[in-house]
């Protein structure tokens, strides 16, 4: 099914993001969020995009649209943990394509983890960031520990090892302080 959506409300929409981000005390100017939000500006001025541009402007869509998730689904949290990790999401190149490895794509996978938590909340789960897992979901009577690993690259055999070995650890946690 498509959907059309009004470039012109959306950017009223992402400027209403950016206002929420600077309540937390987050700088916001000259992060990725501000260069997108720029992109989509010109293009929305210009009423077209450049062919060259067609690309970051794409991408800049993407960043936004992350955003705009967090904030319709997590804007009430006001967890340091997670104000932390939305200030981390904010750093990095402003393109994929211009991300090296290690604290290069620290910010895109800040923003990982809080989109699927977005996700996660928008299925009508209790997310919360108040333990050591990316998020927690409570189900019931029971708590089940989220690890986010983006899937990039070759090397993804190794991130579900490090995924399970951190939810075993969670685990294993929480059986030692409930024994407690």
């Amino acid at each position: 099914m498509k959907k059309a959506i009004d470039a012109y409300d959306q950017l009223g929409k992402i400027i209403e993001v950016e206002s929420w981000l600077e309540e937390h005390g987050l700088k916001v100017h000259n992060t990725r969020y501000t260069g997108a939000k720029k992109l989509l500006s010109q293009g929305v001025q210009a009423g077209e995009i450049d062919e060259d541009q067609m690309v970051p402007f794409q991408w800049a869509l993407l960043e936004l649209d992350d955003y705009l998730q967090i904030y319709e689904y997590l804007r009430n949290v006001t967890h340091r943990r997670f104000l932390d990790t939305l200030a981390k999401s904010l750093k990095g190149p402003h393109q994929n394509k211009f991300e090296g490895k290690g604290a290069d794509t620290a910010g895109r996978n800040f923003m990982f983890e809080l989109v699927i938590a977005a996700k996660l909340a928008q299925l009508g789960f209790d997310v919360s960031f108040d333990g050591d897992a990316d998020a927690t979901l409570k189900i019931d009577k029971y708590i089940i520990h989220v690890e986010c690993k983006q899937p990039l690259g070759a090397n993804m055999n190794a991130l579900l090892i490090d995924a399970f070995k951190q939810i075993r650890n969670r685990c294993e946690q929480a059986v030692v302080m409930k024994n407690e």
